[in-house]
């Protein structure tokens, strides 16, 4: 299988820092225009997933320094605190949805726009997961996991625009899935976290 370079992995994922910005604002666009803080969640998610990508692209791109394993452990488990308060935040919206739902009927035309901008994101997130597949690299690892978390997101969020399309409430089924995926991605969190083992990944 093919190995990509690291300089091709960093520049895809400086690509991916800008579609996630993108993503994030289409995001922010639909929770005002439909007036539900649910896309504004998946907004808060893009965003958590952008800052983590900047520092591990930053800590890679530095030349050499000192105790340069210590900084880069430094800066893993700083990544891993990023996941996990994008996570929570996720699943706590997750339940409070599934407590409280929402009735919402976004319509074909709406749907096909969720469904659309959920098609890209899951797109660009596996294209990261294959480039970073094989690298050992700390803060490419911290990539391919951060990757991983947005693969695990997009799944979520094209959950609920194949819903939108059956269901005029939907909400509950919505929240059940956000709890579901912020606990996964909750996991991964916690590992890169509490990880002291990179260079041996």
């Amino acid at each position: 299988m093919q190995k990509y370079s690291p300089t091709r992995i960093i520049n895809m994922a400086k690509i991916s820092i800008a579609t996630n910005f993108l993503l994030a604002l289409a995001k922010i666009a639909l929770s005002i225009y439909f007036s539900t803080f649910y896309y504004f969640m998946y907004a808060i998610y893009n965003i958590g997933i952008i800052v983590s990508k900047v520092i591990a692209i930053k800590q890679y791109s530095k030349d050499e320094v000192k105790e340069q394993e210590k900084e880069d452990l430094s800066k893993f488990h700083i990544i891993g605190i990023v996941v996990l308060l994008a996570s929570f935040a996720f699943l706590g919206y997750g339940v409070f949805r599934y407590l409280q739902p929402e009735p919402t009927n976004y319509g074909t035309i709406a749907g096909v726009t969720i469904a659309t901008i959920t098609v890209v994101e899951l797109y660009f997130a596996i294209r990261g997961l294959i480039i970073t597949r094989r690298n050992k690299e700390p803060m490419l690892i911290a990539i391919k996991l951060v990757n991983l978390v947005s693969a695990i997101t997009s799944v979520a969020l094209t959950q609920t625009a194949l819903l939108s399309f059956t269901a005029a409430e939907f909400t509950t089924a919505a929240g059940i899935g956000a709890m579901v995926f912020g606990a996964l991605t909750s996991v991964i969190g916690f590992y890169m976290l509490f990880t002291n083992k990179i260079y041996k990944m």
